[in-house]
């Protein structure tokens, strides 16, 4: 199982905006929105050449995006993150921007009478979204920054990968470096942790609570 890491500030150093937007697959009328989904297709076809060596593929958008290969897909985005996980297996992925709300209600919805923390409630939530992406109820979970992270599958060999900005200035067809990135607690079972520290990230314990 393999998960890129990217921001979309820093894909947007590298590559021309019009380039990016080629790689859309669907109609989406926000700007916003219409980014995030052609950056993750575009980091699609870099992880699946890197990882895989795959490089004449076919995306479909139903529920979720499925590849004509033995390889399943899925992307989460947030603000200024995307994500993209690769599995032979089921997998599913989440972020969300940790960002103050009310969210007692969304609490009291699902029966949940923990009184949980702003930073546990997202956790809980990109659980909870990881696993519906996956119909898997396993998940791990992490942080950087003010974001937070779950992916959900039954693969426990994880590598994590940043989409890191080369020193050279590429051209459109040439590769982002895809790098390791380490885990801030040096959990053995969640990073390779011998890789290159690139995006610093601390691993989130289990939550005791699941939304059914």
């Amino acid at each position: 199982m393999k998960v890129i890491l990217a921001r979309i500030s820093n894909i947007l150093k590298l590559y021309d905006k019009d380039y990016l937007l080629t790689f859309g697959i669907k109609k989406i009328n926000s700007e916003k929105k219409l980014l995030q989904h052609c950056i993750g297709r575009f980091l699609i076809g870099i992880g699946l050449r890197e990882f895989y060596g795959i490089t004449d593929f076919e995306i479909t958008e139903k529920e979720k995006p499925t590849l004509n290969k033995d390889i399943k897909l899925s992307i989460s985005h947030s603000n200024d993150y995307v994500m993209i996980g690769f599995s032979r297996e089921e997998i599913g992925v989440d972020i969300e921007y940790i960002k103050p709300r009310n969210y007692k209600s969304i609490l009291e919805h699902y029966a949940i009478t923990k009184d949980l923390s702003l930073e546990e409630f997202y956790q809980l939530w990109t659980n909870y979204e990881s696993m519906f992406k996956s119909g898997i109820k396993k998940t791990k979970s992490f942080k950087i920054e003010d974001y937070a992270f779950s992916i959900s599958s039954n693969n426990t060999q994880l590598e994590i990968y940043e989409a890191a900005i080369p020193t050279a200035k590429i051209s459109p067809n040439e590769l982002i470096s895809l790098k390791l990135a380490n885990d801030k607690r040096k959990n053995e079972n969640t990073v390779d942790t011998h890789a290159e520290n690139i995006a610093i990230f601390e691993s989130l314990p289990p939550l005791d609570l699941k939304i059914e």
